[in-house]
């Protein structure tokens, strides 16, 4: 199996264990997920429009992430 392949199987796994109620998937999906959501929180922190600091954007991701899995 390939690494997107067993990425997307981790990701599975933690959002069907969070739905289960272990509530410590969600922290482990967030820790899988770190590099993309701060790759995209510097993308948009720098754009000109945005006066968003970075930690509430990071915030607005985590709670869309929850939002999206719950």
């Amino acid at each position: 199996m390939d690494e997107f392949h067993k990425g997307a199987d981790k990701a599975t796994d933690l959002i069907c264990r969070f739905r289960a109620g272990d509530e410590t998937a969600f922290d482990g999906l967030l820790a899988q997920y770190h590099p993309l959501i701060e790759s995209l929180v510097t993308r948009f922190s720098n754009e000109e429009r945005m006066e968003m600091p970075k930690e509430d954007l990071r915030q607005e991701a985590a709670v869309a992430i929850y939002r999206s899995v719950a």
